[in-house]
């Protein structure tokens, strides 16, 4: 690939994310499956990086696929800290 490409396929990811972000916060806060949220989206990145290392699909389809997977791994993952930490030790739990 030429280094435009390279560049504008390196930052799509996280393009994506910030699109996504949003909405799979809605979903999760919505279902309140965090849990299961977090499987899918390690799923969906693990079929991600098998896109990109053994198949000839272009790298567009598994990075979009690794954006949206990050954002819902976002979105469930950094909220469970509030889930499981009793209120008295949040401020050190996050600051950790």
């Amino acid at each position: 690939m030429d280094p435009h490409s390279a560049n504008f396929i390196n930052s799509l990811v996280y393009m994506i994310s910030a699109v996504a972000s949003p909405l799979t916060g809605i979903i999760v806060d919505f279902t309140g499956r965090n849990v299961l949220w977090i499987f899918v989206s390690v799923a969906l990145s693990i079929v991600a990086h098998s896109i990109l290392a053994f198949t000839f699909i272009t790298p567009y389809v598994g990075v979009c696929i690794l954006g949206v997977a990050y954002s819902a791994l976002a979105s469930a993952l950094w909220p469970m800290i509030s889930l499981l930490i009793p209120d008295y030790q949040l401020g050190t739990a996050f600051g950790m």
